[in-house]
């Protein structure tokens, strides 16, 4: 079923919505937060290569996730491409998550758990 709300959300608002699911499922995370210079240019206080994904989350199980998270009609740039492709090429789980993802999200980050007993 989609919401039509999700079509609206914003990405700051859905990565609060992610986090806190993160939360409820046991996850802990790393987010690097962009700032704006005194040239009002906006940047993120990271040193590498550009197009880092926007979480890390890992929970006590050992499960570690590399998620970039995109508005409804956000894409993902081709440096973001590059570290997506190169962390799963190393065996790391990566994902893309939009607003209407979200079923699979709950699921990944909380239900997961019923079935891992």
């Amino acid at each position: 079923m989609n919401d039509p709300r999700a079509a609206a959300i914003k990405e700051k608002d859905w990565q609060k919505v992610v986090l806190a699911l993160a939360k409820q499922g046991g996850w802990i995370w790393h987010h690097e937060l962009p700032s704006q210079r005194a040239s009002g240019r906006w940047s993120t206080h990271a040193s590498g290569e550009p197009g880092f994904p926007d979480l890390v989350l890992i929970h006590q199980s050992g499960q570690v996730l590399f998620v970039e998270l995109k508005a409804p009609k956000g894409r993902t740039t081709a440096h973001q491409e590059m570290w997506l492709k190169l962390l799963k090429d190393a065996g790391c789980e990566v994902h893309v998550w939009r607003p209407s993802d979200r079923p699979q999200v709950e699921y990944r980050l909380i239900g997961w758990k019923e079935f891992a007993k």
